[in-house]
C-alpha cells in the first residue's frame, strides 16, 4: 500500500451509494487510498474495495457513539 492518500470532496446531495462507488472508482484508477467526509463519517476507499461493504459499514458507523467515525471495507 502506498504511503499517500487523496482527499476528495463530494457534491451536496450525493447519495451514499454513489459516493462509495465513485471513491472506489478513483482509488482503483490512481492506486491509493481515497478519503471523503459524508455526514460526519469519513469514507475510506482502497483499490479493490467493494463499495457495498463501505455503505454497510457507513450505516454501522452512523449508529456508533464514537466521535471519530470511519467507514471502510473491513477485510479479515
Amino acid at each position: 500500500m502506498s504511503s499517500i492518500s487523496i482527499k476528495c470532496e463530494l457534491f451536496a446531495g450525493t447519495d451514499i451509494n454513489e459516493a462509495c462507488s465513485g471513491l472506489v472508482g478513483v482509488a482503483n484508477r490512481v492506486g491509493v487510498l481515497c478519503e471523503a467526509k459524508f455526514n460526519d463519517v469519513f469514507l475510506w476507499a482502497r483499490p479493490g474495495d467493494d463499495p457495498g461493504e463501505i455503505v454497510r459499514d457507513y450505516g454501522k458507523q452512523m449508529d456508533s457513539k464514537y466521535k471519530v467515525k470511519i467507514a471502510q471495507h473491513r477485510r479479515l
